[in-house]
């Protein structure tokens, strides 16, 4: 396996349950934490990898790499928004025993609630996508160049 998919799997399985409790807890207040933790681990796995390939193909190698960290934080905010509305629903039903479940106005607007979230998350999570794409082609980028171009060293 390509050290690209390598690093970039394992810092997307780590974003993603970082970022698939965040979601359940907080919503799409989420995005703040999700852009910190996609460009933090973005960066870090750009460099791994700068360090792994070739000069010439260390940026492609780092924005695959982040496209599959901020592609991970995409699919868990969106599970995590579904999750905590359904949390969130059974929290309401139980704490208000008024509010008929087959009340029209109430599932509308918690439909309509659910449904802003997800679009919030879907656009902040292409959005990370590109990010992590592109810091992490920098960090690549960037720790490629540190290395000596005759020798392939340090």
């Amino acid at each position: 396996m390509s050290p690209r998919i390598k690093y970039g799997l394992i810092a997307g399985i780590i974003i993603a349950v970082l970022n698939l409790c965040g979601a359940t807890l907080m919503g799409a207040f989420n995005n703040c934490l999700a852009l910190i933790t996609v460009l933090i681990a973005s960066a870090i796995v750009g460099y791994l990898c700068g360090k792994q390939e070739s000069a010439g193909q260390a940026a492609m190698s780092g924005a695959i790499a982040g496209g599959i960290v901020g592609g991970f934080s995409l699919v868990s905010q969106i599970l995590g928004n579904l999750l905590g509305s359904v949390v969130g629903a059974g929290i309401v039903s139980v704490a208000y025993k008024n509010i008929p479940t087959s009340s029209s106005s109430f599932l509308t607007s918690m439909g309509t609630g659910v449904a802003v979230a997800l679009v919030i998350n879907i656009c902040s999570g292409i959005v990370l996508c590109l990010a992590g794409a592109g810091v992490g082609a920098l960090a690549a980028n960037l720790s490629a160049s540190q290395r000596n171009p005759t020798t392939g060293t340090q």
